[in-house]
């Protein structure tokens, strides 16, 4: 029994210390990213998208303008159906009327 619970123990200590190596080294590796400027603009980017999540779906005020925001796209968007749906039927007037005048002229 004294050799299994020596065991263990030797093996519980070295797993302890594999994982306090691999947290030293995790936290190196952090460091050496950070410093990198490309992942600061990107650790930054994320965090400003997750504080404007939090805000637009967790505050009142957020959520208002939020509603506000889309309605007005839903507003641009239902004016821009419109405008190009008519356009058709403008452009083929105007064709129309353009060939019967010449038409006429030709008369």
């Amino acid at each position: 029994m004294s050799w299994l619970s020596t065991t263990g123990l030797g093996v519980f200590k070295a797993v302890i210390t594999a994982i306090s190596l691999a947290s030293k080294a995790q936290a190196v590796l952090n460091a050496v990213l950070n410093a990198n400027p490309i992942l600061l603009v990107v650790s930054l980017v994320a965090s400003l998208v997750s504080a404007a999540v939090y805000f637009f779906t967790c505050t009142d005020k957020g959520k208002a303008l939020w509603q506000q925001f889309t309605d007005f796209l839903s507003n641009c968007v239902q004016n821009i159906r419109d405008f190009f749906s008519g356009l058709g039927n403008d452009i083929t007037g105007f064709f129309t009327a353009a060939g019967r005048g010449c038409s006429e002229c030709l008369e």
